[in-house]
């Protein structure tokens, strides 16, 4: 799989994160974070819905040590921190998100 494929014409903001053999990306419009399996020769596989946002939208994205990704939800003022599942660990909420 190619990521111009993946992407679908797409702009690269924010979006895709690696994270040691995985890649991460946010998919503002099915409100879903995706991840795919990378191979060591740079291929991916695997693409699977790592966690289903429900109203949240993604925006920038980033893979902590722990493996929990935080997003941007720009209409929502807020960032919040997600397990693999869309379990919300933590959440930011404010005018100026820090």
């Amino acid at each position: 799989m190619r990521l111009r494929t993946l992407l679908d014409g797409r702009g690269l903001v924010e979006s895709p994160r690696w994270h040691g053999d995985a890649l991460f990306f946010s998919d503002s419009h099915r409100r879903q974070l995706v991840a795919f399996d990378i191979a060591a020769d740079g291929s991916l596989s695997g693409r699977r819905t790592w966690a289903d946002l429900g109203d949240s939208a993604p925006d920038g994205i980033c893979v902590d040590a722990e493996n929990a990704v935080w997003y941007a939800e720009v209409p929502g003022r807020r960032c919040a921190r997600v397990a693999e599942g869309g379990a919300e660990l933590a959440a930011q909420h404010g005018r100026h998100v820090r």
